[in-house]
């Protein structure tokens, strides 16, 4: 009796490759067509673009966006055509403020980030250091202390936000933000001021910090638009007689009765 030939495992291995030979044969060629595709890169930088082509455009801004930058860009038009005709004229230029750098707010808004009364605090403050700045004169000190008081005072910002806004020069964005300022404002207002005044001042002040945090060009640009002679006259009050007097809230009640005394002499 014949002993029965047994399949070596070579033959074996070959007869299982040939059975797996029509999904390996699918598989080499599914790899090559990917492999002949072109690559596209999943990065969100440049859209999914293809290697080696250009990165799609980014989309246009909206309607809305537009405008406020055409604005501004005639508005710094008509303010460089000012300035060259005053030089020109031979009509010296104020210098350009300078004060400390803002903190870096990665990106983010100073709204979402503070309330209104901080932000008018910072406004406030930037204001006046302006100002100061501005017209600082050493040779007379009593006159430039005037001055500066004449514009840094509720009276005088109230006014001067009415002319902002009378006058068309803040952009739609800008607007909405002194809005917001005037409304969330919940500080009790002076004893020589009105609720409403103190709102508008708020508001301004508000407004002042925002380009200061985030766009040091326009804030220049408000100051020289506000601070021209010829419009700086329909804004700055000279602080009240009686606010001059008044002692600060929260004083003793000794110095109120000097105060008083002071005032009845």
């Amino acid at each position: 009796m014949s002993a029965a030939v047994l399949p070596s495992h070579r033959s074996a291995g070959r007869s299982a490759a040939g059975r797996r030979s029509p999904h390996a044969a699918a598989r080499r060629g599914r790899l090559a067509r990917r492999a002949a595709a072109p690559a596209r890169c999943c990065s969100a930088a440049d859209g999914g673009a293809e290697r080696g082509t250009a990165p799609l455009p980014p989309p246009p801004p909206p309607p809305q966006q537009q405008q406020q930058q055409q604005q501004q860009q005639q508005q710094q038009q008509q303010q460089q055509q000012q300035q060259l005709e005053q030089q020109q004229q031979g009509v010296p230029q104020p210098a350009p403020l300078r004060l400390p750098l803002p903190p870096d707010l990665r990106g983010g808004s100073p709204r979402a980030r503070w309330n209104a009364v901080s932000l008018a605090f910072l406004g406030d403050a930037v204001w006046e250091a302006a100002l100061r700045t501005r017209f600082y004169d050493p040779a007379n000190a009593r006159s430039y202390g005037r001055q500066v008081s004449a514009m840094a005072n509720t009276h005088a910002q109230a006014a001067a936000h009415g002319v902002v806004l009378g006058e068309g020069w803040a952009t739609a964005a800008e607007a909405d933000l002194m809005r917001w300022a005037a409304n969330s404002s919940s500080v009790p207002p002076p004893a020589h001021a009105t609720r409403q005044q103190y709102k508008q001042a708020t508001a301004l002040e508000v407004l002042v910090a925002q380009l200061y945090l985030t766009d040091g060009a326009r804030l220049q640009q408000l100051l020289d638009w506000l601070l021209a002679p010829e419009r700086a006259e329909a804004w700055q009050r000279p602080l009240p007689e009686r606010a001059q007097q008044r002692p600060a809230r929260g004083a003793s009640a000794a110095a109120q009765r000097i105060a008083r005394r002071a005032r009845g002499a």
